[in-house]
């Protein structure tokens, strides 16, 4: 990313990031600073509410278990927000 600011002299073309699983915080940082302007967390959205879904399915009803999975989703979205610096943003 480096070198693409250099070619294109600090107006480097849109850069999305894909493929997030397993960065970490750090790197989602080091890669906005080198010009990264969207970032897909799809999956790590998608995980949380899952997890949560399968927990809560156990033990809960099943408005319960969607409730506690949407609730994971909304903690790991707020969680992006704060990494990406975006909170507050909107």
């Amino acid at each position: 990313m480096k070198d693409l600011q250099g070619r294109f002299k600090g107006r480097t073309p849109y850069l999305c990031l894909h493929g997030t699983d397993e960065l970490s915080d750090e790197l989602f940082h080091e890669c906005i600073a080198n010009g990264v302007s969207k970032v897909n967390v799809n999956s790590w959205l998608r995980d949380a509410y899952v997890a949560a879904l399968e927990k809560g399915l156990q033990t809960k009803t099943f408005p319960e278990a969607i409730d506690d999975a949407i609730a994971a989703m909304v903690k790991e979205a707020e969680r992006f927000a704060d990494v990406l610096g975006s909170t507050g943003k909107a």
